[in-house]
C-alpha cells in the first residue's frame, strides 16, 4: 500500500490510546522541551544497544546514570567512583530493574547476616 495511507491507517488506530497528558497512572513525561524531541528524532535511527557502533551514545548514557545516582546519594567507593547502571526505554522497566537490584542487595545483606533468603517481602504504596 502507498505508505500515507499505511501512515493514516495506523494514526487512526493509535487515536484510540489514551492521552498521555491525561495519564495520572504514569510515571512517563508527557511534556517534552522542543530541543529533546528534536534530539530524538535525529537520532531514531541509532540502535542505542549496539555499544562498539554508538560510543558517543554510550558515554552520554553513563554520564546520566552518574548525575542520577550522585542526585540520590547512591554508595560509591570514593567521590570520583563511577556509578553502575543502564538507561531504559520505559518506567516499567526501570521500575523492575531498579526493584530486581535491591533485591539482589537484600539477598548479598542477609547472607552476610547469616539469615535466610527463602522469603523476600516488598512492601509497596497503591500510589
Amino acid at each position: 500500500m502507498p505508505p500515507e495511507v499505511a501512515y493514516k491507517l495506523i494514526k487512526d488506530d493509535l487515536l484510540m490510546d489514551g492521552n498521555p497528558v491525561l495519564n495520572l497512572a504514569s510515571f512517563v513525561t508527557t511534556f517534552m522541551e522542543k530541543e529533546a524531541e528534536k534530539l530524538m528524532r535525529e537520532n531514531l535511527s541509532k540502535n542505542f544497544i549496539d555499544y562498539e557502533e554508538y560510543p558517543a551514545s554510550v558515554d552520554l548514557q553513563n554520564r546520566c546514570v552518574n548525575i542520577i545516582a550522585r542526585l540520590f546519594n547512591a554508595p560509591m567507593d570514593q567521590k570520583d567512583s563511577e556509578a553502575m547502571g543502564v538507561s531504559t526505554i520505559g518506567s516499567s522497566e526501570a521500575i523492575i530493574l531498579s526493584v530486581l537490584a535491591m533485591k539482589k542487595l537484600w539477598q548479598k545483606r542477609r547472607i552476610a547476616e547469616g539469615k535466610s533468603i527463602e522469603h523476600p517481602n516488598l512492601v509497596m504504596s497503591a500510589s
